[in-house]
Order: C-alpha cells, then sequence, then structure tokens
C-alpha cells in the first residue's frame, strides 16, 4: 500500500524517508537506522562550501550530520523543506 504522504530519497548508501511525523534516515554514518519525530528535532543546512556541498544536520537527542553533494541537493530539498516547515 502507497503512503501519499510519505517522500522517499536514496542519495548513495543513504536513504532517507518522511511521512509527516517521522524522519527516519537508514545508513547514515554506517549506522542502521536513525529515526527523528517532528516534535522534537531540529534540522541546519549550511553550505553551500567552495565545492558546492551542503551540510545536512539532523538532531533530537540523537544527530546525524552528511555532506550531500550540489547534484544531489536538488533531489532532497523537497524532503528537507517539508520537514522544516512541518517543525515550524
Amino acid at each position: 500500500m502507497n503512503d501519499p504522504d510519505l517522500i522517499e530519497v536514496v542519495i548513495g548508501d543513504v536513504c532517507w524517508c518522511y511521512d509527516g511525523r517521522v524522519l527516519e534516515i537508514f545508513g547514515a554514518m554506517g549506522q542502521g537506522s536513525t529515526r527523528f519525530h517532528k516534535s522534537n528535532m531540529t534540522v541546519h543546512i549550511g553550505g553551500p562550501n567552495r565545492k558546492g556541498k551542503r551540510s545536512v544536520e539532523v538532531r533530537n537527542p540523537a544527530a546525524v550530520l552528511l555532506m550531500v553533494e550540489a547534484e544531489d541537493w536538488p533531489r532532497l530539498e523537497p524532503l528537507i523543506q517539508r520537514v522544516q516547515g512541518d517543525i515550524g
């Protein structure tokens, strides 16, 4: 069954999934997965650096920091914008 609210983006070995409440990041930094609920997460976007990469930091008590290549950012940006809009 498809969830119309689910956004999934796969970049390399990392899968980002967001359903409107929970952001789950699979494969980040060698971990299985990390889950963040919108009620207690923050998202910070840095960059682009001189090579065009952006840092994406998602945290609650846990944290995931990933660098996203310039060519991959257009695919991830809509998911990040939705998360940021939902967490206000």
